[in-house]
């Protein structure tokens, strides 16, 4: 699992480079944060019996954003981690190793999608590709 998220971290810096380079797509992005990673503490992939796919980590106060590093802050104690615990254990997976959380986009957003109903399909092929090889 450890490799899987190492390429995925070398997929998103290419990733970053590209949409840097798109004199469109660029003008949406926060590009003074990293590029959200999954979440996963399995130690293989064959491990991994629910996967989470959040939208996107972009939140309304940009000065919160450095505390997201990885998908849906599931590296920290808080009420969507615990609802999530609770679906989890409802279906008897341990969020601990079995659980793989990522984002659709992997980005943050300048502005909150809810606020640029277009910023959505911009981008979507970009990052539809990219979680489909995430998750093939």
């Amino acid at each position: 699992m450890k490799n899987h998220i190492l390429q995925i971290e070398r997929k998103l810096k290419t990733t970053k480079k590209m949409l840097l380079k798109d004199s469109v797509l660029q003008n949406d992005i926060d590009f003074s944060y990293d590029f959200i990673l999954p979440f996963s503490k399995a130690n293989k992939i064959s491990e991994i019996k629910l996967v989470f796919i959040g939208q996107d980590p972009t939140v309304r106060r940009p000065e919160s954003r450095g505390e997201i590093k990885v998908t849906l802050n599931l590296d920290k104690e808080n009420s969507l981690k615990t609802y999530l615990k609770t679906v989890c254990n409802t279906l008897e997976i341990d969020i601990e190793k079995e659980v793989y959380a990522t984002n659709l986009y992997k980005c943050f957003f300048n502005f909150p999608p809810a606020d640029d109903k277009t910023i959505l399909t911009r981008h979507f092929k970009i990052w539809m590709d990219f979680l489909i090889n995430e998750l093939a």
